[in-house]
């Protein structure tokens, strides 16, 4: 089976950073709940940088760069 670019998968990072907050909602430990705090900031981040990647993504998943080393792939 084909792989999934991760630039194609921000819903999936979104909903992972939803599922850290829920966890630490329902934690009553604080040092756990700053480390799921954390990790759902993390998955923010990703889930941006994948969301900005895949609108400048060409049809094989290569970025649309003049200076891009891949651009011979396409």
């Amino acid at each position: 089976s084909d792989a999934v670019p991760l630039y194609e998968r921000s819903g999936a990072l979104e909903a992972r950073a939803d599922e850290m907050r829920t966890i630490a909602a329902s934690t009553p430990e604080d040092g756990i709940k700053a480390c799921m705090l954390k990790l759902a900031g993390d998955y923010d981040r990703l889930a941006a940088r994948a969301s900005a990647r895949a609108r400048y993504a060409g049809p094989r998943g290569v970025p649309e760069t003049s200076n891009n080393r891949y651009a011979s792939l396409r």
